[in-house]
């Protein structure tokens, strides 16, 4: 048993990270069209309402996606019973979305949307709920373990939102607005919907029925969401409330130059969320030691990758006037100030999947809530006295903070020295060279 998880962790982490390369290439590219086929903006209003899609995601499914991949793995509750509780959920939840949507219609002050036109709030409903079915069946799939399937949906959205923005760009770029383009991506979410609908079919074909978890079932299974659901709202507001607090003191051309900058650098992050994936329903089948010895490895190789990633990234910034258009000029040096906080927080995206996929919650929590609460001040304090870099400064800030709570309680609870998650061993290159070969 040993044997066969840690085979399977090895070409399952190998395997994310290649399609994670590829993805982020894909990104940086369509990145460039969508920049050049819309402004900045146009980006900005297409960054506002994915953003305020997000969080429709993160606030109202009360962290079910969560709980669905630990119960699934953990096999805590029987799967038709899981099955037939998500489903009620799901329901329960596209009604709250609903509503939400339309409290931001009746106050368009709140600015969830570019403009108060009926079009975005279609859009803002579709794509929300959208991305909630969606998370709950990549969580299900990753509960049985099915990655691979789940990778593939998602390099398939990545994949098809660059040939949306390259057809785009090159055929019908005299008639594409926001909307226009935020209605592809509605249909490419949609699509994806139906091959995760294909995917349960063949796999696990359980209809839901009138058998939901009992009320001890239950209780367990909100109380495991409930505290996932607290991290991923603090760590989602940590990572996109400026966003709107850009966009409210300095308008939506400043958001697309603000969120080019934030959206690329946090590309440094391609290996730790590669690694994270993985070992969040990995990490409960493995002894303590084992797990501390495997984490410390993946922690070591991802700064290692990431400090030799670091100079060609700030390099290539130096490129965002030439590829992006003069409009994001402004862009490179917001990069920099990103990239000065998000280089540590590297670290506690590998550890925080262990201490979820070990029912260790709370420590996120306590993170999460660190991070959140100063980049809160900061934000509100930053922003509008240094503008758009202030905006970074706190960014920055906040992740160090973040990273640094979640480092400490992890170092405490298994015993380990800082050096262990930081310096790369002679070992750890041979591991990472035979990931791979082991992968072809």
């Amino acid at each position: 048993m040993h044997g066969l998880t840690n085979m399977s962790l090895k070409s399952n982490i190998s395997l994310s990270f290649v399609l994670q390369v590829v993805n982020i290439i894909i990104g940086f590219v369509t990145s460039i069209f969508i920049a050049r086929l819309l402004g900045a903006e146009g980006r900005g209003n297409y960054v506002l309402v994915t953003t305020s899609s997000l969080f429709l995601m993160q606030a109202l499914s009360f962290g079910i996606e969560s709980s669905i991949t630990y119960f699934v793995s953990s096999k805590q509750v029987h799967l038709r019973k899981l099955i037939s509780t998500v489903f009620m959920c799901f329901l329960i939840i596209c009604f709250f979305v609903a509503t939400a949507v339309w409290i931001f219609s009746v106050y368009p002050s709140l600015k969830m949307v570019p403009a108060d036109q009926t079009m975005y709030y279609v859009i803002l409903f579709l794509l929300s709920v959208l991305y909630i079915a969606n998370s709950f069946f990549s969580s299900l799939l990753n509960g049985i373990k099915e990655f691979k399937k789940v990778m593939f949906l998602t390099f398939l959205i990545q994949f098809l939102t660059f040939v949306a923005a390259a057809m785009f760009f090159f055929v019908w770029r005299q008639f594409v607005d926001a909307k226009i383009f935020l209605l592809s991506i509605v249909a490419i979410n949609f699509l994806v919907l139906l091959v995760y609908l294909v995917y349960y079919k063949q796999l696990i074909n359980i209809l839901p029925a009138n058998n939901p978890m009992n009320f001890t079932e239950f209780k367990r299974f909100l109380t495991y969401s409930s505290i996932s659901f607290i991290c991923s709202l603090l760590q989602f507001l940590n990572y996109k409330m400026d966003f709107w607090i850009i966009n409210f003191y300095y308008g939506n051309a400043n958001l697309g130059v603000y969120s080019l900058s934030s959206t690329l650098a946090q590309l440094v992050w391609v290996l730790p969320q590669a690694i994270a994936f993985i070992m969040f329903p990995m990490s409960g089948y493995m002894q303590k030691e084992e797990l501390s010895q495997v984490t410390n490895r993946l922690c070591r190789i991802s700064v290692f990758l990431v400090m030799v990633a670091l100079p060609f990234a700030c390099v290539i910034a130096l490129l965002i006037p030439f590829l992006f258009g003069n409009e994001f000029s402004g862009s490179v040096l917001i990069f920099y100030f990103f990239l000065i906080g998000i280089v540590p927080y590297v670290l506690i995206k590998i550890i925080a999947s262990v201490f979820a996929g070990t029912g260790r919650v709370i420590y996120n929590f306590y993170a999460s809530l660190l991070g959140f609460l100063v980049a809160l001040v900061l934000y509100f304090l930053l922003i509008p006295l240094w503008g758009l870099t202030g905006g970074a400064i706190a960014s920055s800030v906040s992740y160090m903070s973040t990273a640094l709570v979640g480092i400490h309680l992890y170092v405490k609870k298994y015993g380990v020295k800082l050096k262990d998650l930081l310096w790369i061993q002679s070992n750890d290159l041979i591991k990472l060279f035979s990931l791979f070969r082991e992968q072809k």
